[in-house]
């Protein structure tokens, strides 16, 4: 059995309905939803720009504290420096008062 012109575009026809009548609508609710989804998404970006924006901003500090500290150690490593120098200073008068009390006495 062959199918003639007519035959084949009732078929056609057919076929369309059918897609119309149940394909299309599938499809406008996919959309529909990937239509949210998408703004969804980019609310998130949004959201995550102005995040990474605030860490950003957070590590600046942290790197800054971090100098600070870096420049209170050193100052703390010239104070005992300059403390054991004093202490030795102060050791050796000691040891000459010592000295000087026993020749004295």
């Amino acid at each position: 059995m062959t199918l003639d012109k007519d035959d084949k575009k009732e078929i056609a026809q057919i076929v369309g309905q059918v897609v119309d009548a149940k394909v299309t609508p599938r499809l406008k609710k996919v959309e529909k939803k990937l239509d949210v989804t998408m703004e969804m998404c980019a609310k998130n970006t949004e959201g995550i720009t102005v995040l990474d924006e605030r860490f950003e901003k957070v590590d600046e500090r942290f790197e800054k504290i971090d100098e600070r500290f870096n420049d209170t150690d050193a100052s703390l490593n010239r104070i005992e420096t300059l403390a054991k120098s004093e202490i030795k200073y102060v050791d050796d008068l000691s040891k000459r008062v010592v000295k000087l009390e026993t020749k004295s006495a």
